[in-house]
């Protein structure tokens, strides 16, 4: 049975290959707040969500902690995924085994923390109105997050490997409620500090 719930999932577990170290604790002025990188995207999504599900790797104990200490510990579920280096389908199960009775899913990425409040409160609203699939658009290109209503359960867990959600968003893509995106923001997650410095001068727009 599911219930008129909408659960945002962020996902928090892959690796900072390219960082050089976690990218998430990384500090930086957004907002007039200095903050983890982490921090940031939390902060934006409890604009909109009541609580939100935090997909963390099981040897993510810095993350782990940083969420435990913070402002927003009582409003974070912390959701461990196992085998989280195999592939970003396997962080997408373990946000939609924890919400099976939701009756969708707004799944996000941790490291994009210039996504606008108004793409997610959108995203919220359109999946509350039965959307079966939504996701944001720039320049009519999509981008994150993507948004399932829970008719798509079954085939999320069934996903593979580091591939995601894109072959169900493709097979089904005349069904997506398209958000309407303010910059790029959507398409850019943080993988160098180059790239924080590049969105604090307007780089998205």
């Amino acid at each position: 049975m599911f219930v008129n719930t909408i659960a945002p999932i962020i996902l928090a577990a892959g690796q900072s290959t390219r960082f050089g170290s976690d990218k998430l604790l990384y500090k930086f002025e957004h907002d007039g707040n200095y903050a983890p990188l982490l921090i940031h995207t939390i902060a934006r999504w409890l604009a909109v969500f009541e609580t939100i599900n935090l997909v963390v790797n099981t040897e993510s104990a810095e993350v782990t902690s940083l969420i435990k200490e913070s402002p927003y510990s009582s409003k974070v579920t912390l959701i461990e995924a196992l085998h989280a280096k195999k592939g970003i389908s396997n962080s997408i199960k373990a946000g939609i085994k924890s919400n099976l009775r939701a009756s969708a899913w707004l799944i996000g990425l941790a490291d994009m923390p210039f996504v606008s409040e108004n793409v997610l409160l959108q995203s919220k609203h359109a999946l509350e109105q039965n959307a079966s699939i939504t996701a944001p658009f720039f320049n009519h290109k999509r981008g994150n997050p993507v948004g399932f209503s829970a008719r798509y359960g079954d085939k999320l867990m069934s996903l593979k490997g580091d591939i995601g959600a894109k072959a169900i968003i493709q097979n089904d893509k005349q069904l997506i409620h398209k958000i309407a995106s303010p910059d790029a923001a959507i398409f850019h997650d943080i993988d160098t500090v180059e790239d924080i410095r590049k969105s604090s001068v307007g780089a998205f727009s």
